[in-house]
């Protein structure tokens, strides 16, 4: 009887399990489970986050063309005031010319007065006395030798007066040619001033139909990256709306499909004589966390050292980064900045030794050193605490319009300036300073 038994709860034990995995596939099979359809997070496409760039970068533009118009204009003036400056030398130098040929004429004459009067005293010395009472005793007529005597007396003042006005003439041609050549020579300083301003204005003007033409670039490509970003949304709308419609699906598939629990449950009811008390259990396994330790990266900044190699192999003296008025951290970031100089200028880039531009520069360099700065120029002209150029030190930044550069003492910068001129030093004042910011 007992074997009985035994045999009748081993049987029990083996078809249990058959039968409970039976009960729950047909259970399964009645009441399939709920179709799970991970649902795409979708970002609305109204919050473009690319707009305000495009906005931002466009505005800088416009104030960059229009700077641009403004010098145009003023070369334009200063180009109509050359031609009227060439004009009035032109001018000059046709008086000059004149009173030249006045001057020799003038002087041709004098000499020739000169000449005739000595002709005529060397007569009068040769035909000896001339005195009222000899010439009346050589023509034996008294009337005769009184009209003699006043037409040498007429004659002796002529000659005295035309040389007198003739040496006046003289006199006042080499006056009036000196007054000319010294209003040539005004003239002539005028002129090259006005071609000093006219090229410093010309190689302004270059400079910012640069700066223009890295605000196209950097606008074409934020519009690029709001047109990919558009796309995306639109594909997360799509595949959000198909997963609806599949859930939609799936929902009424399990409503039509209403399960049969007669067999479930005679199944069941056989089996629940049966006890898993006799079952073994297993433990679960633990699962080891391991923490990732990360450790900061310092810059490495020559501190105190006169010199320095960029990483295009170049010596580039800091000792007057050092003896600058400031603080030592924003010398050590003037210092580090200055180790890319040579580097190219992309436009969009934030790398410091494959290319950035101008306001990714700046962020990169601060990052280095714990300093999250924006993204872009315009909105770097609002960190941290503003300066007069006045009190400007090693480290500040300065935002020009569309512009942005490192301060690094001594009326310098350093700064991502164009695709032709890469990772440079500047004048700080090669342009209208907009503000100077203090970030440490």
């Amino acid at each position: 009887m007992k074997d009985k038994n035994y045999i009748k709860k081993l049987i029990i034990c083996c078809v249990s399990p058959l039968v409970a995995a039976m009960v729950m596939n047909i259970y399964s099979m009645a009441y399939p489970a709920p179709v799970v359809i991970e649902t795409p997070v979708v970002i609305s496409d109204d919050d473009n986050p690319y707009d305000d760039e495009i906005l931002s970068l466009s505005a800088e533009q416009e104030d960059v063309d229009a700077q641009i118009e403004d010098k145009t204009d003023m070369l334009m003036q200063l180009m109509a005031e050359q031609e009227i400056l060439s004009a009035d030398i032109d001018k000059v130098n046709e008086e000059i010319e004149t009173a030249t040929n006045d001057l020799e004429i003038a002087t041709e004459l004098e000499e020739s007065q000169y000449a005739a009067m000595l002709v005529r005293i060397k007569y009068l010395y040769e035909a000896g006395d001339t005195s009222l009472l000899s010439i009346y005793l050589n023509t034996g007529s008294f009337a005769q030798a009184v009209t003699l005597a006043d037409y040498y007396k007429d004659l002796y003042e002529y000659d005295r007066n035309m040389l007198a006005e003739y040496q006046n003439t003289v006199n006042e041609v080499i006056t009036l040619k000196a007054t000319l050549e010294s209003e040539k020579a005004d003239l002539e300083k005028m002129m090259a001033d006005y071609e000093i301003q006219s090229d410093e204005l010309e190689a302004s003007i270059e400079e910012l139909k640069e700066i223009s033409e890295d605000y196209e670039a950097q606008i074409a490509s934020a519009k690029a990256m709001a047109q990919e970003y558009a796309a995306k949304i639109a594909a997360e709308k799509e595949a959000a709306a198909q997963a609806a419609a599949a859930a939609a699906q799936a929902t009424q598939i399990t409503q039509n499909d209403e399960p049969d629990d007669t067999v479930s449950d005679n199944l069941l009811a056989d089996a629940g004589d049966t006890t898993s008390d006799d079952s073994n259990n297993t433990d679960d396994s633990q699962n080891s966390n391991s923490d990732d330790s990360g450790s900061s990266s310092t810059p490495s900044v020559p501190n105190g050292s006169s010199t320095i190699t960029t990483t295009k192999g170049a010596t580039y003296d800091v000792s007057p980064i050092y003896s600058a008025s400031g603080s030592d951290l924003g010398k050590q970031i003037a210092v580090y900045a200055c180790q890319f100089i040579g580097n190219p200028y992309v436009a969009g880039g934030t790398s410091l030794t494959n290319g950035s531009d101008c306001s990714g520069f700046t962020m990169s360099v601060y990052s280095v050193f714990g300093y999250s700065l924006p993204r872009t120029s315009y909105d770097q002209r609002f960190i941290g605490t503003e300066v007069s150029y006045a009190d400007a030190q090693p480290g500040d930044i300065i935002c020009y319009s569309g512009h942005v550069a490192i301060y690094i003492g001594n009326g310098q910068i350093v700064h991502a300036s164009t695709p032709s001129g890469g990772i440079k030093i500047g004048s700080a004042t090669y342009t209208s300073i907009i503000t100077v910011r203090r970030i440490i």
